[in-house]
C-alpha cells in the first residue's frame, strides 16, 4: 500500500498555504510534546506527523502562548526539544534534529547520496538516516533524497520511517544507496473498515483479521481464494469451479444460510465474490466477534467480509495512473480413473456373469415380449439375456463378453470429451487524481474453460469509482459496478458415468458407435416398427449429444452507490447513502434433436395403432426449448451520523443511523417449446393438444397405446417474493490518552420474514468491548523489545434469519391442474411458527495482540465462546396437528474455541528478507439445547450419497452417524442356511436388511464424529531476495473424519471397491449377496451407505500454492515511460498429504472433480 494511504487515513483534511500564519495560544506552563501538537492540531486543524520512536511521551516543553503563529510556536517547541519540523505536501513533519558531535581527530570523510521509496517506487519524505552507533543523521527532504558525511570504511546506515520496516546497509565504497522500505505488517498503522466506518487498530476492540496487501495483489480469478491459508477461524469449502464459501467461527444456525455477510464499499451485496473484480480490490477485512460485526445486526452471526474497491485518492494532484495486468492459467487433464471411479472392464465382465439373474429385483432380466423394451441394461447383460433367450449361442456370447472385456473407453472419453482447464484474464485500471476530485475505472475479461468439453464461461466486469469535494463542507462520491456471464454446459459428468467401460464411443476407423441408454434394443427390434417412428434411431452417444446441446445461462448484475458527505463542522459528518442492485440471469436450453432425449420422448408420445399399424406423431419432430429467467432487485437507503473528535488526551467516536433495504425477487418459467428452429426462430405446434386423462375428446396416447398427457411445463410459472428490513443502529468508541478504549453498539431489526409481534419482530443486538494498550504505560518505557501490546475484549449478541419457514401456515399452489381430475391443488409448504423471531448468537472475545523486537515477530491470540438460541430446527409436536415435526425457534448451539497467529519479518541479509505467518484456530460445536421424540432411519443413516440430515442435541451440528456392520448371520436352519448381513444395535440387538427396522434409529446409529475441522491451520512463507519475492501457502485440517466411498452394492456398474468387496473378510466388510434368490438386495441401499467401516479420518495437509514473482529493477525502467513492471508465476494445488491409507481425497471423495495442479503465468504493467 502506498504510503500516501497511511498519509490520507492519518491527514483527511488538506493543509492551505497560509495555515502556518494561523494564531495559537497555550498557557499550560511544562506538557508533553505529543499533547502540544494535539492541541495544535485541534486549534489549526493541522495534522502533525512523527515517530513514536523518536518523539517520546514522557518528552516535555515549557509552553506560553498567547495568539502567536503557528510557524513561531513550532520554532519554539522544536528548539527547546531539539526537534526540527518541514512542510511536506498537506502535513507538519517533525523529526529529531541531527546532532553531529565534532571529533578531534577527524577521519577522512565521504558523502554518501541516495533515494528512499517504498514498495510502490513513492519516494518518502522524513525518513531518518543514521550512521549506526553514532548521532550523526540527516532526514531525507520532500523528494526522498538524502545526503550523509561517514567517516571511514565499513560504517552502517540505519534507514528507518513509522510505518516501515527499519533497514540496515553496509557502507563499503559505495557514492550511491537508494533504499526500498516495506511495510511494517505489525505496527503500520492498519485501518478497521466495519462497512459503516472506518476506525484504526489501536481503537478497535472487536476481533478482526486484514488480509495483506502482497495477498491480495496474487493472481486469483475470485478474491476469496486470497482468503485461504490467510486468515484464522475462517474454513473454506470448494464447488466445482473452485469457487470457495466460508464458514466463519464455526456453524452458526441448523437450517438458515450459514454463509457470511458480503459487504462492498460500505454495503452488503447480494450474491458471492463472483461480482467482484479481484484486480480491483484495496482491502479485504474479516469481522469475527460481536463488536466487530454487531453493527451489521440480524445478518451478521456468520460474521462479516468486508471489501473495499481501489479508488484514485492515492495519486498525486493531477495524477494519472494506468495499469494493465494479464494472466493465464492452465492444468492438465483430471485424472480419469480418480474421476469415474469404475472398475476395470474385465472386473464388470465378470460381475455381470456373476449377477445375472440373481438376487430378485437386481436380476436385471428381460422377457421375450413386445411391451419389455425400457430398461438400462448394459451391454453384456444384454447379451447374456439374449442368451438366456436363446437368441445367441454359448459361442456367440463368449466372444462378445471376451470383446468387452478387452475394450476401454476411457482413452476416447480423454481425446473426445475432456479438455485441459484453461483460464485467461485480463485487466485495465485507470486512475486520476486531482484537488477535489478522484476517478477509477476498471475493466475485466475472463474466459474460463471447464475439463468438460462444451462447458465454459466468461464474464466481464466494470467497475467505476467517483469522489469530489464540491464545498470543503460538502463531498460527493458515486461507482458503478456491471458484470456479465455467459456459460455454456452443454456437457456433464453424469452423462459419462452413465455408461460401461467397455463402451467404446468410436470404432477403428473413427466413425461413431451406438450406445443404448434406456432401451432394449433386441426386443424393439424384434416387435416395433423402428423405421416408421418418426426417429428410428434410437442410440445414444456422448459425443452427439454434447455437439446437439446448447444450454447457455446469461447473467446481468449491476450495482450502483451514490452518497452525499455534509461536513457542519470539524469532527461531524451526515451521511446520506443509496445503493441499488439487480441480478437478473436467464436460461436458454436448446436441445437439439441429434439428442436421446429428444428423439425417445418424441416416439414415445407417437401412438402406434396396433390395428393398422398406423402411426400418430402427437410432438412435432425438431429441437426442443426450455427457457427460465429470474430478476432480483434491492434497494437500500442509509443515513447516519459520524462525529469523531479529539480533545486533548479524550477521543471520540460514534455513529447513528438508519437503514431500509428492500428485496424483490421474481421468478419466470415458459412452457416448453417444441420443433423449435433457432436459425428460423420458427416453432412447432402439437397436432392433438397436450391430451386429457378425464375428457376423451382431448386424449392421446403415447406408443404403448395408453392415454398420456404432455407434462413438460404446460403453462407459464410465476414466482414473486419480496424481503424487507427496516433497522437502527449506535455505535460508540472513547478513548483515553490513546491507550484505554470503552467502545458499546446497539442496532434493531425488523423484518417482514418475522412474526408480527413488537416483542420478536424488533429484536435489539448490541455489544460493549474494552481495551487496553499495554505498551503505551510508563512501566513499559523500559522495555525496548515490545512494539505493541494491546488487550482487548468484548461481548455481544449478533443476529440471523431463517427463510426457510414462516410464522403463518403457507398454501403453494401449483401452476397446473391435477393430472387427473383437471383441478387446481396446492400443498401446504409451512405450517406456521407463530412466535418466529431472529436468531440470536451472543458471542465473548478475549484478545491480545503484540509486536515485538521491533516488528520481527508479531500477532495475536483470540479465545471465545459463541451461543447461539433460538435456532430455528425441526421438532417433535403432537400428531393431532396432522405432523409429527415443525421448525421452530427451539434449538441452542454452541461454539468456543481459539486462535493463533504469530507473524515475522526478518532482514537476512543486504535486499534479503524472510516473512511469514502462522495461523492455528480450534472450534469446538455442540447441539446444547434440541429435542425430538424420535429418529427415523433416514434422519441419521441417509439412504443417499449426502449426509445427515437431522440434528441431536449433545452432538456436534456436522455430526455424521453409522451403523456397526455385524458380519453375517444364519437365518436360516442348519440345513438351509441362509446367510444375511447385519448390523448390532447399541443393546445387541441384530437388524437385518430386508426391512425398515421399527425401533428409533438412536438404538443402531453411532456418532462417527464431525465432518467439518476442529483444526485449521494455515502456513504462509516466504522470501524477498533483491527483486525476486518467491512465497507460498500451506494449510491443514484436523480432527474430523469423511466417509469414504464404497463399494455401489446393487448397482449395473460396479465401482474400483469391487475387488476390495470380493476379496475382503465377510465378517469385516459386507460381501456380495450368498444366495442367489436373495429378494431383498435392493433393499441394501439403506444401510451400506453408512456403515462405520467406511468412516475414515479426513485430516489432511494441502501445499495450496507456490508464488515467484520478479520486480523489474527502476533502472531499466526509466526510459520507458513505465513505473514498474511485474512478471509473476504462480502453482496451484501443489499437493495433498492424507492421512487415511486409501489415498482418498477427504474434500474431493473418489468419483468427484479433484483439481489438478495449476499454473499460472502473468505480467502485469503500471504507467
Amino acid at each position: 500500500m502506498k504510503i500516501s494511504v497511511l498519509l490520507i487515513l492519518a491527514c483527511s483534511m488538506q493543509l492551505s498555504a497560509s495555515v502556518m500564519g494561523q494564531q495559537v495560544s497555550i498557557e499550560s506552563g511544562r506538557m508533553s510534546v505529543r499533547d502540544v501538537f494535539k492541541e495544535f492540531k485541534v486549534q489549526t486543524g493541522t495534522f502533525f506527523m512523527y515517530s513514536e520512536d523518536e518523539i517520546d511521551s514522557d518528552l516535555t516543553v515549557d509552553v506560553d502562548f498567547l495568539n502567536v503563529s503557528l510557524e513561531d510556536a513550532l520554532e519554539e517547541i522544536c528548539n527547546q526539544a531539539s526537534l526540527q519540523y518541514e512542510i511536506v505536501d498537506d502535513y507538519v513533519l517533525i523529526t529529531k534534529k541531527p546532532i553531529v558531535i565534532e571529533k578531534e581527530v577527524k577521519q577522512e570523510e565521504k558523502e554518501v547520496k541516495g533515494t528512499v521509496t517504498d514498495a510502490d517506487g513513492n519516494t518518502l519524505p522524513g525518513v531518518s538516516v543514521v550512521v549506526k552507533g553514532t548521532t550523526s543523521g540527516v532526514a531525507t527532504d520532500i523528494d526522498g533524497k538524502y545526503s550523509i558525511k561517514i567517516e571511514g570504511d565499513n560504517a552502517v546506515l540505519v534507514f528507518s520511517f513509522v510505518g516501515m520496516v527499519s533497514q540496515e546497509l553496509t557502507y563499503t565504497g559505495q557514492k550511491v544507496i537508494n533504499v526500498t522500505l516495506e511495510e511494517d505488517a505489525a505496527i503500520i498503522g492498519e485501518v478497521v473498515v466495519t462497512g459503516y466506518q472506518t476506525i484504526s487498530k489501536e481503537r478497535a476492540t472487536g476481533s478482526f483479521n486484514l488480509v495483506s496487501k502482497d495477498q491480495i495483489d496474487k493472481p486469483s480469478t475470485n478474491i476469496g481464494s486470497r482468503l485461504i491459508g490467510n486468515v484464522s477461524g475462517v474454513q473454506a469449502t470448494f464447488d466445482d469451479e473452485g469457487n470457495p464459501t466460508f464458514e466463519i467461527r464455526g456453524k452458526s444456525s441448523l437450517f438458515a444460510n450459514s454463509k457470511p455477510l458480503i459487504v462492498v464499499d460500505g454495503f452488503a451485496i447480494e450474491g458471492d465474490f463472483s461480482s467482484i473484480n479481484p484486480n480491483d480490490v484495496e482491502s479485504v477485512t474479516v469481522l469475527k466477534d460481536a463488536s466487530a460485526a454487531s453493527i451489521w445486526g440480524a445478518r451478521s452471526a456468520n460474521g462479516v467480509i468486508v471489501v473495499t474497491t481501489k479508488s484514485g485518492k492515492n495519486l498525486k494532484k493531477g495524477e494519472l495512473k494506468v495499469s494493465v495486468n494479464s494472466f493465464v492459467k492452465f492444468s492438465s487433464k483430471p485424472d480419469l480413473s480418480y474421476l469415474l471411479d469404475r472398475a476395470s472392464s474385465e472386473d464388470v465382465v465378470a460381475y455381470e456373469k456373476m449377477s445375472f439373474g440373481k438376487w430378485g429385483a437386481g436380476s436385471h432380466k428381460m422377457i421375450d415380449q413386445e411391451m419389455s423394451i425400457m430398461s438400462s441394461l448394459t451391454p453384456g447383460r444384454v447379451a447374456l439375456n439374449e442368451h438366456n433367450l436363446g437368441y445367441l449361442s454359448d459361442e456367440e456370447l463368449d466372444a462378445r463378453l471376451t470383446k468387452y472385456a478387452s475394450q476401454n473407453n476411457q482413452k476416447q472419453i480423454e481425446d473426445h470429451l475432456m479438455k485441459n482447464p484453461f483460464i485467461h484474464q485480463h485487466n485495465l485500471q485507470i486512475s486520476s487524481g486531482s484537488e477535489k476530485f478522484n476517478n477509477s475505472l476498471s475493466i475485466m475479461y475472463e474466459g474460463n474453460q471447464s475439463y468438460l468439453k462444451g462447458k465454459e464461461n466468461k464474464r466481464v466486469l466494470i467497475n467505476y469509482r467517483n469522489s469530489a469535494q464540491i464545498f470543503e463542507w460538502l463531498d460527493f462520491s458515486f461507482s458503478g459496478m456491471y458484470g456479465y456471464k455467459q456459460s455454456s454446459n452443454n456437457a456433464s459428468l453424469a452423462d459419462i458415468k452413465s455408461i460401461a467401460p467397455y463402451e467404446m464411443l468410436l470404432d477403428e476407423s473413427g466413425n461413431r458407435l451406438p450406445v443404448y441408454k434406456g432401451m432394449y434394443m433386441p426386443n424393439f427390434d424384434r416387435y416395433w416398427p423402428k423405421e416408421s417412428f418418426p426417429y428410428s434411431d434410437l442410440s445414444y452417444n456422448p459425443i452427439t449429444e454434447m455437439e446437439n446441446t446448447d444450454y447457455t445461462n446469461k447473467e446481468i448484475q449491476t450495482r450502483f452507490q451514490g452518497a452525499l458527505v455534509f461536513k457542519p463542522f470539524e469532527g461531524l459528518k451526515f451521511n446520506s447513502q443509496i445503493q441499488y442492485e439487480s441480478f437478473n440471469s436467464s436460461n436458454k436450453n436448446i436441445l437439439g434433436e441429434g439428442t436421446y432425449a429428444v428423439r425417445s420422448e418424441i416416439n414415445y408420445y407417437t401412438q402406434w395403432n396396433r390395428a393398422d399399424n398406423k402411426l400418430t406423431p402427437n410432438i412435432p419432430n425438431g429441437n426442443y426449448l426450455d427457457q427460465n429467467r429470474s430478476e432480483i432487485g434491492s434497494l437500500t437507503f442509509r443515513n447516519q451520523l459520524n462525529f469523531d473528535r479529539t480533545f486533548g488526551k479524550h477521543s471520540f467516536n460514534a455513529i447513528a443511523g438508519m437503514e431500509l433495504n428492500k428485496r424483490v425477487t421474481k421468478t419466470f418459467t415458459e412452457p416448453r417449446v417444441y420443433g423449435y428452429d433457432d436459425d428460423k426462430l420458427t416453432v412447432g405446434t402439437l397436432p392433438n393438444g397436450l391430451g386429457s386423462y378425464t375428457n376423451s375428446n382431448l386424449a392421446i396416447y403415447n406408443w404403448y397405446g395408453y392415454k398420456t398427457t404432455i407434462y413438460k411445463n404446460k403453462v407459464h410459472e410465476f414466482g414473486y417474493n419480496t424481503d424487507k428490513y427496516v433497522s437502527a443502529y449506535f455505535n460508540a468508541a472513547y478513548t483515553y490518552n490513546d491507550k484505554y478504549t470503552l467502545s458499546g453498539s446497539a442496532r434493531t431489526d425488523a423484518s417482514n420474514l418475522i412474526t408480527d409481534d413488537p416483542s420478536y419482530r424488533y429484536s435489539p443486538f448490541w455489544s460493549i468491548g474494552g481495551g487496553w494498550q499495554i505498551s503505551k504505560e510508563n512501566f513499559m518505557k523500559d522495555v525496548s523489545w515490545v512494539d505493541r501490546l494491546a488487550l482487548r475484549a468484548t461481548y455481544g449478541y449478533n443476529g440471523n434469519v431463517d427463510r426457510s419457514t414462516s410464522f403463518l401456515p403457507l398454501i403453494s399452489m401449483y401452476p397446473n391442474n391435477n393430472t387427473y381430475t383437471n383441478e387446481p391443488y396446492a400443498r401446504i409448504s409451512s405450517y406456521g411458527n407463530p412466535t418466529l423471531r431472529w436468531e440470536k448468537t451472543g458471542t465473548l472475545d478475549l484478545g491480545i495482540d503484540y509486536s515485538l523486537f521491533r516488528g520481527k515477530l508479531f500477532g495475536k491470540v483470540d479465545v471465545y465462546h459463541k451461543s447461539a438460541k433460538d435456532l430455528v430446527a425441526s421438532v417433535s409436536i403432537p400428531a393431532v396437528n396432522g405432523v409429527v415435526s415443525q421448525k421452530m425457534n427451539a434449538a441452542d448451539m454452541i461454539n468456543k474455541g481459539i486462535e493463533i497467529e504469530v507473524g515475522t519479518r526478518l532482514p537476512i541479509a543486504n535486499k534479503v528478507d524472510f516473512y511469514g505467518n502462522f495461523n492455528v484456530s480450534y472450534n469446538h460445536n455442540k447441539v446444547t439445547k434440541l429435542y425430538r421424540d424420535k429418529f427415523h432411519h433416514n434422519d441419521l443413516l441417509p439412504m443417499r450419497a449426502g449426509e445427515t440430515t437431522a440434528f441431536v442435541e449433545g452432538e456436534n451440528a456436522n455430526t455424521i452417524f453409522g451403523s456397526h456392520y455385524a458380519g453375517l448371520h444364519n437365518m436360516g436352519t442348519d440345513a438351509k442356511p441362509n446367510m444375511q448381513p447385519q448390523i448390532s444395535g447399541k443393546d445387541g440387538t441384530l437388524y437385518g436388511f430386508g426391512t425398515w427396522p421399527a425401533d428409533d434409529v438412536m438404538n443402531y446409529a453411532y456418532s462417527q464424529g464431525t465432518t467439518v475441522a476442529p483444526w485449521v491451520m494455515g502456513l504462509s512463507f516466504g522470501f524477498k531476495i533483491h527483486d525476486f519475492d518467491i512465497s507460498c501457502i500451506m494449510t491443514g485440517k484436523f480432527g474430523h473424519v469423511f466417509r469414504r466411498t464404497s463399494y455401489n452394492y446393487n448397482a449395473l456398474v460396479p465401482n474400483s471397491r469391487f475387488s476390495e468387496v470380493l476379496n475382503a473378510d465377510a465378517d469385516k466388510m459386507m460381501p456380495l449377496p450368498q444366495n442367489d434368490t436373495e429378494s431383498r438386495y435392493y433393499f441394501w441401499d439403506r444401510f451400506w451407505r453408512s456403515f462405520s467401516y467406511l468412516t475414515e479420518s479426513a485430516n489432511h495437509v494441502r501445499m495450496q500454492e507456490v508464488n515467484l514473482t520478479y520486480n523489474l529493477p527502476s533502472k531499466f525502467l526509466k526510459k520507458t515511460g513505465l513505473e514498474s513492471v511485474r512478471i509473476y508465476s504462480q502453482v496451484n494445488n501443489v499437493f495433498s498429504i492424507y492421512a487415511n491409507k486409501y489415498n482418498e481425497d477427504p474434500e474431493y471423495p473418489l468419483g468427484s472433480y479433484k483439481p489438478e495442479p495449476e499454473f499460472t503465468f502473468g505480467i502485469n504493467v503500471d504507467f
